[in-house]
């Protein structure tokens, strides 16, 4: 896919004779008891098991065969990649290990990224994130979040908070959950400010969608929004696009209410969507659930397929 020069080098561990280097996620058990050891909230094994199984890149620390921190990325296989897990024991994190977890996330991005990839995390540490190799976000930049309520699926009591309406647009817009055609995905991300990339990681970043939505207005494809992840424990919404000659906040709207709703209905108990956005305005009318303030949203972009293409817009 033609990837841009290196950008940073690959990280080393402190004191390696110590520790062991595992390029794979850990096992279940060893996860549970890690966010457990961690003060970390509870997760389903059955469905983290199926979480696991679909990362994208996965390191994990052990020390005298435990496993004492990891982290992972989902990812489209091409233009975006997302931070999922990242988890060290308390003991642990003056080392150096969790910069080194995290530096060799970030590196096995712009490893395998495509040109114009980005990768997202959120994060209760951002100072840490920035030291690692991230980038925060300019102010304004925070997110929106659907959580399926655990106890409730699990009874049957759980009620889809958010409940769907016809798009509201007068005739001729038509809704269907295809996706793009590369030059409607290429052109609407153009015109809503994302990085140009090539036709091939195009093609391969849209054949991983999980869910999509597109509205066409007389036939042409006019916006278009996906969720990329899984719909056991972690999952994004990203190109929330839509063509500025028509109503763009309306039809912006309109799809991440419904992705939002689908992903409710979808997702295992647990499970987290995250939209990482701008007009989190947009978000909260969709139904979506504003993250704490201390969160922060962090991301590292790989350099676009031209120079003159436009990395200022975010996910909407």
């Amino acid at each position: 896919m033609n990837r841009p020069v290196k950008i940073m080098e690959k990280p080393v561990l402190k004191r390696p004779g110590d520790f062991e280097i595992v390029y794979a996620p850990p096992s279940v058990e060893d996860f549970l008891a890690l966010r457990k050891l961690g003060n970390l909230g509870e997760k389903d094994p059955i469905a983290m098991r199926e979480s696991l199984a679909r990362s994208a890149f996965a390191i994990q620390v052990l020390h005298e065969g435990r496993c004492i921190g990891f982290c992972r990325t989902l990812s489209d296989g091409a233009l975006w990649y997302m931070m999922a897990d990242g988890v060290i024991l308390p003991e642990y994190q003056a080392g150096g290990i969790g910069k080194f977890l995290v530096s060799s996330l970030i590196y096995n991005f712009y490893e395998n990224a495509a040109p114009g990839g980005r990768l997202l995390a959120i994060t209760h540490a951002p100072d840490f994130g920035v030291k690692s190799g991230f980038n925060r976000f300019p102010s304004g930049v925070t997110g929106g979040f659907a959580w399926v309520p655990p106890e409730l699926k699990k009874a049957g009591r759980f009620v889809n908070p958010i409940s769907l309406s016809p798009l509201q647009k007068g005739e001729g817009y038509q809704v269907s959950y295809d996706s793009p055609d590369l030059e409607s995905f290429q052109r609407l991300r153009a015109l809503s400010g994302l990085a140009a990339t090539g036709e091939e990681a195009a093609r391969i970043s849209l054949s991983n969608s999980l869910m999509t939505i597109k509205i066409d207005y007389l036939g042409k494809t006019v916006a278009f929004a996906r969720i990329l992840g899984e719909t056991f424990a972690w999952a994004y919404m990203v190109d929330v696009c839509a063509d500025p000659a028509h109503d763009a906040d309306a039809l912006k709207t309109h799809m991440i209410r419904d992705l939002s709703a689908r992903y409710y209905e979808k997702g295992a108990p647990g499970a987290y969507m995250l939209f990482i956005t701008d007009r989190i305005d947009l978000a909260k009318t969709a139904g979506l659930t504003p993250v704490e303030p201390r969160e922060i949203c962090l991301y590292a972009d790989q350099p676009p397929l031209t120079d003159s293409s436009s990395m200022d817009g975010h996910n909407i």
